[in-house]
């Protein structure tokens, strides 16, 4: 399950790292920012995920705020930190984690440093911070050495428009449409619908907070 999480966040990183869409002219972003329409941004981070019961985002939700992952996967106890992550309880998932002296807890705001920014203007700027193609790790060496990528900060501009309370963004991140549901002042959920290479349907969730 957690793993699928992960699937649906790499997803989204690639997806916006082999975007052909058009650069970013400099001084673009800080220009929008400096626009007087644009005071009252409202600036999101990501937070957690969540799992929905039903492949159509219906259902009972599971909540995470990150994930345990093994010190050493050579360690005879590695396997507890991957038995971990299937507690439906996020909170018992770090404590468990956290105790266990062969687990790591990684949050994911950690693993990918997501920021989204809506402009009154009616845009949106997606900021990806720096951060290795292996998401569960953290150090540009590790990751460097261990034969992944280091990729650099992304942003991405985009258009959006909000009609009850689901913000439907434009952007050269994706060809199709991001989607996002209000669920409360300050929380957005990001939906995806994925199938696996099984064929299998889940819909998950990115939760973001406002800042």
């Amino acid at each position: 399950m957690r793993y699928i999480l992960l699937a649906f966040f790499s997803l989204i990183l690639f997806s916006c790292n082999n975007s052909t869409g058009p650069g970013i002219p400099d001084g673009y972003i800080d220009d929008l920012l400096n626009d007087t329409n644009t005071d009252n941004a409202e600036i999101y981070i990501l937070t957690g995920a969540i799992q929905y019961e039903n492949e159509d985002c219906t259902g009972s939700e599971t909540y995470y705020e990150g994930m345990c992952i093994p010190v050493d996967e050579d360690d005879p106890n590695a396997l507890s930190c991957i038995f971990m992550n299937l507690m439906e309880d996020s909170q018992l998932v770090e404590y468990g984690c956290n105790e266990e002296s062969a687990c790591e807890y990684l949050s994911y705001s950690e693993m990918m440093p997501l920021t989204i920014t809506f402009l009154n203007n009616g845009t949106m700027i997606y900021n990806l911070g720096e951060m290795c193609t292996n998401i569960i790790i953290l150090n540009q060496n590790d990751c460097t050495a261990e034969g992944n990528s280091w990729l650099p900060e992304t942003t991405v501009n985009g258009t959006c428009i909000e009609v009850n309370n689901t913000i439907t963004c434009n952007s050269s991140i994706s060809d199709d449409s991001l989607v996002f549901i209000r669920t409360s002042a300050d929380i957005i959920i990001g939906q995806n619908i994925d199938v696996d290479e099984e064929g299998e349907v889940s819909c998950n969730g990115m939760v973001l907070t406002k800042q």
